[in-house]
């Protein structure tokens, strides 16, 4: 019999105090509950006192009994809190903290569904609409019945085709971040059945560390170029900054997910120094290489509203800004500090 272990020993934790009714803030106890009813677990790590996000979606979705019914139907749901201002005692803080760093969680309000083993199936980061946080949770109990039975078949007597075959869809279904840390027997058992990677789960894997590489690549070089502090100056340093993003698009071998986002924010410089008539073919290259990103639709929308910022900013100079409407009050300048001095 083949099993995957959870990769962080999860001490059960004393707590008295619950998120709702329903709710547990003991992920371990909620995990062996899980395993004895066939379900998984929800975690919501939140800032119950600091993070408006949080606490929207806990008012606005959690609350209602049709939320809680759907995410009841599969999971059990825990409440990781990590307040600013509530005292809490230093061991519910330390396991907390050991579930958020076991999972990589970098942003409030984030969801985690997973099986009994703690493995997650689906994530969620951000805030969520009563109809959104319907629409993961329906998601996740999709994947986590995939990866049950998956991970049942992968229990009995199969053919190394046939074990191929279901680890390469156990390790499509569930979310990639988690395929070399929670999956990582399965992952490992993979590779040792399929060396060609004819499944192409691991080229997959090795293009997001890519991707995650070149992001931090691109970030570093503009902020040596000083970029941000160009940026945010007045339109001669932002034609600096403008040949900064040039420089940068020159690189070769850069993923359409960084082209696009340098694309993306060339044309929203140049709209802000008034070039609006060089924006639109730059929104357009942007869009082609990935025309259902997230910056990709924002681009979409960009080049939808271009004719109307045209009209707008027609007759202004170089720099120079639309006046603000009747009300308003300018926005503060950021300053930026430059990049310190490599030693």
């Amino acid at each position: 019999m083949n099993t995957f272990a959870l990769p962080i020993v999860a001490a059960l934790i004393a707590g008295t105090a619950v998120a709702s009714e329903t709710w547990s803030t003991n992920p371990a106890e909620a995990m062996q509950q899980a395993a004895a009813q066939k379900k998984g677990v929800m975690l919501e790590f939140t800032g119950s006192d600091w993070c408006g996000a949080c606490i929207s979606q806990k008012t606005q979705a959690f609350s209602l009994p049709k939320v809680q019914e759907a995410i009841g139907r599969s999971f059990i749901p825990v409440e990781l809190d990590f307040p600013r201002k509530k005292q809490q005692d230093e061991q519910t803080r330390a396991s907390f903290n050991s579930y958020k760093e076991s999972y990589g969680i970098t942003g409030f309000p984030s969801l985690i569904f997973t099986d009994a083993q703690g493995r997650p199936v689906h994530t969620v980061v951000g805030y969520g609409s009563p109809e959104q946080v319907m629409n993961d949770t329906a998601q996740a109990e999709k994947a986590l019945k995939a990866q049950q039975e998956l991970t049942g078949k992968l229990e009995g007597k199969l053919s190394d085709q046939e074990r191929r075959d279901a680890l390469a869809r156990l390790l499509k279904t569930v979310p990639q971040s988690s395929i070399r840390t929670f999956y990582k027997p399965a992952f490992e058992e993979l590779t040792a059945l399929d060396p060609q990677d004819t499944t192409g789960i691991r080229a997959a894997l090795e293009r997001k560390d890519l991707l995650k590489t070149q992001s931090a690549e691109m970030v570093q070089t503009l902020r040596e170029n000083n970029y941000y502090l160009y940026e945010v100056k007045e339109h001669e340093s932002r034609k600096r900054a403008v040949t900064i993003l040039d420089n940068a698009l020159k690189k070769e071998g850069l993923l359409p997910e960084i082209r696009q986002s340098l694309l993306l924010t060339k044309a929203r410089l140049l709209i802000r120094r008034n070039r609006v008539n060089e924006v639109e073919e730059i929104l357009k290259s942007a869009i082609a290489l990935l025309p259902d990103s997230d910056e990709g639709r924002a681009c979409s929308r960009l080049l939808a509203d271009l004719p109307n910022i045209k009209k707008e900013r027609e007759n202004l100079k170089p720099g120079e800004q639309p006046p603000l409407p009747p009300g308003a009050i300018p926005a503060a300048k950021c300053i930026v500090p430059p990049a310190a001095a490599k030693k």
